[in-house]
């Protein structure tokens, strides 16, 4: 019988992988169910975060059969026993509703996503004549312990989106900073060994430089006031928006951290004049999210955002 178990172990172990794969394009998939009364986010939660514990220690019940010396018929029924875990949990993913919101599927589908290609790698692994085991082992330990920090609705999975846009802005806001100040550091440098001619063909004219510096100084204005928005809009608007306008502010949220990077990262490529369609399109772009927070803002806050519109379009550029 162990020789038995000792021929099949291997294919096994591929079957797995290709399930995995299966599962993996399933996840491309459009959601079929638009609605549904039955659905309970904070139960799915649970019922997920269990599941994910059963898949760590079948992983782990895996890792010892298949490390040397290797039990194959232990090991086969702990491939068949991940087997049945990764189906109940696509199974119950498929259940999501779209009516849950795009974020909150998402957000499972990119968790579900880790769990699969986690458990690839570990089988494959043990697929090889000389595992190295231990690190694709706690990968998948680090992504089944992931389901348990799964949001428990839209809002939920909207918020840790906006927190890791407001990292970024902050980055970027940074970056701008530094890159105003080394421009302000460089009006006061002369190379004295460069040659007048060197110095007429490579070095800005002084109209040139001011106007990069005017640039820039704009782009820090901009990202200091965008870094301002998201603040607002997580303390005092997340809680406050349907599940559609959490969809709304969440895609369009991330547009303007996407615009953000390319403002910054043009302002090492391109001259003043090149930018001007840069920081229009940015300014733009803020002004659409702060319309969609202008939605759900109340009072005191309503008005705040409408003084950040108008401050929005003093940045703007005039051709």
């Amino acid at each position: 019988m162990s020789i038995l178990h000792t021929f099949y172990l291997p294919a096994k172990l591929k079957a797995c992988c290709a399930m995995c794969m299966g599962y993996l394009n399933d996840l491309k998939d459009t959601p079929q169910i638009e609605e549904s009364k039955d659905f309970d986010s904070v139960k799915f939660k649970d019922t997920m975060a269990k599941l994910g514990q059963i898949l760590s220690h079948d992983a782990t019940k895996l890792t010892l059969a298949c490390k040397p010396p290797r039990q194959p018929a232990d090991a086969i029924k702990m491939i068949q026993e991940i087997s049945n875990t990764l189906f109940r949990l696509l199974g119950f993913y498929h259940s999501i509703p779209i009516s849950a919101g795009r974020a909150y599927l998402a957000a499972y589908t990119s968790l579900m996503r880790g769990v699969l290609q986690g458990t690839h790698t570990l089988c494959s692994t043990f697929s090889g004549d000389a595992p190295t085991f231990m690190i694709p082992t706690a990968v998948l330990w680090e992504n089944c312990a992931a389901l348990g920090k799964s949001p428990k609705n839209n809002e939920e999975a909207v918020r840790k989106l906006w927190i890791g846009f407001e990292e970024t802005l902050k980055d970027a806001k940074s970056e701008a900073r530094e890159m105003l100040n080394e421009e302000e550091d460089e009006d006061d440098f002369e190379d004295s060994e460069d040659s007048e001619e060197e110095e007429a063909k490579e070095k800005p004219t002084e109209d040139q430089i001011a106007a990069k510096k005017a640039i820039t100084e704009k782009c820090v204005q901009l990202t200091d006031l965008t870094v301002l928005i998201y603040k607002k809009i997580e303390v005092r608007c997340l809680d406050l928006g349907s599940i559609e306008w959490l969809d709304r502010v969440s895609e369009h949220g991330n547009n303007v951290v996407d615009e953000t990077d390319v403002l910054i990262s043009q302002l090492y490529e391109e001259d003043a004049d090149a930018m001007t369609v840069f920081v229009n399109k940015h300014v733009k772009q803020c002004i659409d999210l702060v319309k969609i927070a202008q939605e759900v803002a109340k009072d005191e806050h309503a008005k705040w955002f409408e003084m950040c519109a108008t401050k929005l379009e003093t940045l703007t550029i005039k051709a």
